[in-house]
C-alpha cells in the first residue's frame, strides 16, 4: 500500500508504526523548516518498520540544516525539482500514485516503484506535457535539466487510451538517449481519459549518491 501524509497538515501529531501497518511505500509532502522535526521523526518510525520512505522538501528548507541532514539519514529518497513549486509537489505526489494505482499499456506495481526508490538518496524530477508524446518527453527532459551520474531512470508516461504502443517507446528512447548507457531505466504507462488529447511525461532521476 502507498500511504501519503502531508507533514504539515499532521504537524504534532503522535504517529506510532501501528498507524503504518501494511504501508510499503511512505511518500511524505509538507516537510517545511518549520515541520522537519515531525518529518525526522515519522522517517524513524518508517525506517524501523521497513518501509520505503520518499520526502518532497519544501523550497525554504536549508539544506545544510542539521534537521534536514537528519531526515536524509533516514529517508529513503529526497526529491528535487528545478522548479519548487507547491504545483509541483503535487504532480510528483501524483505521477508516483498513479504508476502504483493506475493501470496503461506498461504497468510497474508497488514493488517496483519500491525497489527503485529503496536507498535512492537524491531524486531529481522533471515533466513535460504536449499534444505529441515524443514532444513531451522532450519537455520533460528540459525541466529535469542537465542531470549526470543517474543510475536509475523511472519514467511515468500518461496518455489517452488511444496512444500507439510505439510511440510510448519513442519518448522513452529518448529519455534513454539523455543518460549514461549505466543507468537502469524503467518506465510504466498510466492511461488517463481526462487529458484532452495531451500526454504527459515524468522523470524520476535517482541514486546520484
Amino acid at each position: 500500500m502507498l500511504c501519503i501524509i502531508d507533514i504539515e497538515t499532521n504537524k504534532g501529531r503522535n504517529f506510532t508504526a501501528d498507524d503504518f501497518a501494511g504501508v510499503v511505500i511512505l511518500l511524505m509532502t509538507g516537510i517545511t523548516a518549520e515541520t522537519l522535526g515531525d518529518a525526522v521523526n515519522l522517517a524513524r518510525i518508517a525506517e524501523k518498520s521497513g518501509i520505503v520512505t520518499i520526502g518532497i522538501p519544501s523550497h525554504n528548507i536549508p539544506p545544510e540544516s542539521e534537521d534536514f541532514q537528519e531526515f536524509r539519514k533516514y529517508a529513503d529518497a529526497v526529491i528535487f525539482s528545478r522548479y519548487k513549486t507547491e504545483r509541483v509537489s503535487r504532480r510528483i505526489v501524483e505521477r508516483i500514485s498513479d504508476l502504483v494505482n493506475k493501470s496503461g499499456f506498461v504497468n510497474l506495481d508497488i514493488g517496483d516503484v519500491k525497489c527503485i526508490f529503496e536507498k535512492a538518496g537524491t531524486v531529481y524530477f522533471g515533466e513535460g506535457s504536449a499534444k505529441v508524446c515524443t514532444e513531451a518527453a522532450e519537455k520533460a527532459a528540459e525541466m529535469l535539466g542537465d542531470i549526470k551520474g543517474a543510475r536509475y531512470i523511472l519514467m511515468s508516461l500518461t496518455t489517452p487510451s488511444e496512444i500507439r504502443l510505439g510511440e510510448l517507446v519513442e519518448a522513452s528512447q529518448i529519455i534513454e538517449g539523455k543518460f549514461s548507457e549505466d543507468a537502469a531505466v524503467f518506465w510504466g504507462h498510466v492511461i488517463d481519459e481526462d487529458s484532452k488529447g495531451t500526454a504527459s511525461v515524468a522523470i524520476f532521476a535517482a541514486m546520484f549518491d
